[in-house]
């Protein structure tokens, strides 16, 4: 399996909620995890140096190097299969998808040629060798008018280099350096944890995710190649009690719940596992590769085997009550907790409101008194992690939206931070 995506996609075991306890008794000889790194040429990489998660007399230091979700994963794998796995990781932080396509994509391909030709108008002339210094003469400019200026008592702010500056987002870099020299490695499908990045331009998401796929199954020779990707947590775990508004990581949530429509492939849930202490990088890594193996098993090795959430079917009104119907239930609707949470409600006027909900059954009862006449209802739709609706196999509902109003990302195709 390749596993690639953002930082999220790594995260040291030992660092991670119950990593220890799960490393000190990993005896899996046959599972083996490598790093994929580039060696500064073009579609080459040095050599990937393959790690056995064996902790040998129960010291996890032994595998401290694997990262919980690959460790999860695979453990759940080998351990239902009783078959070798071997995990190659090419994921890196920060990380925007025009990246993780060819240079050739990010040129000509609609959904990404906006990003690309304002990337390089924002860093012209763009080519490795004066790039850094014309960027550097034109701050260093700016810094020398303001010291000019500067009275004689003040010291005027040295030039830095920008974050927009760096070379990990330049489009097609990290397709050319970690994954097209992967290919000549069989694999049995993809996990894809990325998004956090581009989550101003989530409404483009899925059209450059098509493409992406299409681009790797292409340089595997694999039309059908699977792809299960994992449904963001982006903010904090802290609740907000503000009005629900402009939440560019629950857009990249929606997004990727409409890519996981796209044949061969899949995707798992993430949001419900941030704790309020917890910031993008959460710690309660170890369930997302269970989920991601449960997907696997379900989907790719044919398992009769629950691996989805509540999924949102259809909504109808009953006067001030909206009401939601859900399939995938498996054993019916169940709240973490004493109060259901994470639903806004909308009129016609689009206003949103946070709502009361309760479960009735396979749907869910979503109301609140700011609207008489509901027309829209969206779950999860915030930068807080209160959202707790799961089903009876213990599996949580994905960031979902009733309607197809605007988002605040449409028409976004590029961004300069990394």
């Amino acid at each position: 399996w390749l596993l690639s995506g953002q930082s999220n996609m790594g995260g040291p075991i030992l660092q991670c909620i119950g990593g220890k306890d799960a490393a000190s008794q990993a005896n899996m000889p046959n599972v083996r995890l490598g790093f994929v790194y580039p060696n500064g040429e073009a579609g080459q990489m040095r050599d990937v140096g393959w790690m056995k998660a064996v902790a040998h007399d129960g010291n996890p230091a032994h595998v401290k190097r694997w990262i919980a979700i690959h460790f999860a994963f695979a453990k759940k794998i080998h351990e239902t299969l009783n078959v070798p796995v071997g995990l190659i990781a090419a994921n890196r932080g920060g990380t925007l998808i025009s990246t993780w396509v060819p240079e050739e994509t990010a040129q000509t391909d609609p959904a990404y040629k906006g990003f690309n030709e304002q990337f390089w108008e924002y860093n012209a002339p763009a080519n490795r060798q004066n790039r850094y210094i014309v960027k550097l003469v034109s701050e260093v400019r700016k810094w020398k008018s303001k010291y000019e200026k500067a009275p004689a008592d003040k010291k005027p702010t040295a030039p830095k280099l920008r974050a927009d500056m760096s070379w990990r987002n330049r489009p097609g870099q990290h397709y050319h350096g970690l994954i097209q020299p992967s290919a000549p490695f069989a694999m049995r499908g993809v996990l894809w944890y990325q998004g956090e990045s581009d989550s101003k331009m989530s409404a483009i998401y899925p059209a450059k995710f098509k493409r992406l796929m299409a681009d790797w199954r292409k340089a595997w020779d694999e039309p059908k190649l699977p792809f299960i990707t994992v449904q963001i947590s982006y903010g904090s775990g802290r609740f907000d009690d503000g009005q629900p508004g402009v939440e560019f990581g629950a857009e990249m949530r929606q997004m990727q719940l409409e890519c996981a429509k796209l044949p061969d492939t899949y995707m798992v849930v993430s949001h419900d596992l941030m704790r309020p202490e917890d910031n993008v990088h959460y710690l309660d890594k170890l369930p997302v590769g269970d989920r991601l193996a449960l997907a696997a098993l379900a989907e790719i090795y044919g398992k009769d085997i629950v691996y989805q959430g509540p999924m949102f079917e259809k909504i109808s009104v009953d006067n001030h009550k909206a009401i939601l119907h859900f399939s995938h239930t498996h054993g019916g609707l169940k709240v973490k907790g004493e109060t259901l949470n994470g639903f806004s409600i909308a009129g016609a006027d689009r206003q949103w409101h946070w709502a009361k909900a309760h479960v009735d059954g396979q749907t869910v009862i979503v109301q609140s008194d700011a609207v008489a006449k509901p027309v829209a209802v969206r779950y999860g739709w915030s930068g807080y992690r209160n959202a707790n609706l799961f089903n009876g196999a213990g599996l949580p509902a994905p960031t979902f939206r009733t309607d197809d109003w605007p988002l605040a990302s449409d028409g976004n195709e590029f961004t300069s931070s990394d």
